[in-house]
């Protein structure tokens, strides 16, 4: 799979280290390896989505373990209900903790190897998470104008993050699973596939 220009949705084709449409559009890789898709035209802010601090402080507070028990929910659910898919969409990736760890528990339980693409719009974020974790696909974008083709995601997870019910029925492949955690007093894991809302 590849990704799709965040200016004309035409599909981009990686050529040296640049993402390039038939446009020419064109977006460069980082030296981290991740892809900013998040045109400044496109943008709210200078800086969108948490800064270098608050994602420091996140990952700092993950990595003691006090969502591993949901993150592991959410893998367990992932392995039960979406076996054999080919390409994984983390929405709201951060900086990688859920995409990794999610990755890592499929990679070992399914038949064929699988692409995870990670998405958010915070750059400091998405560069913490392409530096940590070079086997994955991450990419600077907004959740609400996915930069991913038409029914092109066979299991996508959202934990926390925000998005637009039309656009996840846009890039979700017919059959497919998406796993969604919301905050709340009474917490619980919602399955859903492309046709339900």
């Amino acid at each position: 799979m590849s990704y799709i220009c965040p200016i004309c949705s035409a599909p981009l084709t990686l050529s040296d280290k640049s993402w390039v449409c038939p446009k020419r559009h064109q977006f460069d890789c980082a030296k981290e390896g991740y892809v900013n898709l998040l045109p400044v035209q496109k943008k709210k802010t200078k800086d969108p989505g948490d800064n270098k601090e608050m994602m420091i402080a996140r990952r700092e507070f993950l990595n003691k373990g006090f969502y591993q028990p949901l993150s592991d929910k959410v893998n367990q659910l992932a392995v039960d209900y979406a076996a054999n898919v080919e390409t994984i969409l983390d929405i709201g990736c951060g900086e990688g903790y859920y995409s990794h760890r999610l990755f890592e528990t499929l990679h070992q339980s399914m038949p064929k190897p699988c692409a995870l693409y990670g998405l958010d719009i915070s750059k400091s974020a998405i560069r913490s998470a392409a530096k940590r974790y070079a086997g994955l696909h991450f990419c600077v974008a907004s959740v609400f104008e996915m930069p991913f083709a038409d029914d092109s995601i066979d299991l996508a997870i959202r934990i926390y993050a925000p998005s637009k019910v039309e656009e996840l029925q846009r890039v979700m492949k017919p059959g497919s699973i998406l796993i969604t955690v919301s905050p709340g007093a009474n917490a619980s894991f919602c399955i859903k596939g492309k046709n339900l809302q």
